[in-house]
């Protein structure tokens, strides 16, 4: 699951927002408590500008990490 995060980042490196999303997903899905697979998901999310997306995996970082300041900034900005 780990080759997961190497992977979105690669795709997130070349653009391929899509791609990169999809493994970040993944990444979550084996592994609920990589906090910064959910931060790289967002910034991406919102780039994409789908905000409510973003949003909801934010509402679910929050409430696993809620003491990371960049989880509670993505938060808000999301």
């Amino acid at each position: 699951p780990i080759l997961y995060f190497y992977i979105a980042k690669c795709y997130e490196n070349i653009e391929k927002t899509d791609q990169a999303i999809y493994y970040y997903e993944k990444v979550i899905e084996y592994i609920p408590k990589f906090k910064l697979a959910y931060i790289n998901l967002v910034k991406l999310l919102i780039k994409e500008e789908n905000f409510k997306k973003a949003n909801r995996k934010m509402q679910t970082a929050y409430k696993l990490f809620k003491r990371n300041y960049l989880i509670c900034y993505y938060y808000a900005y999301s």
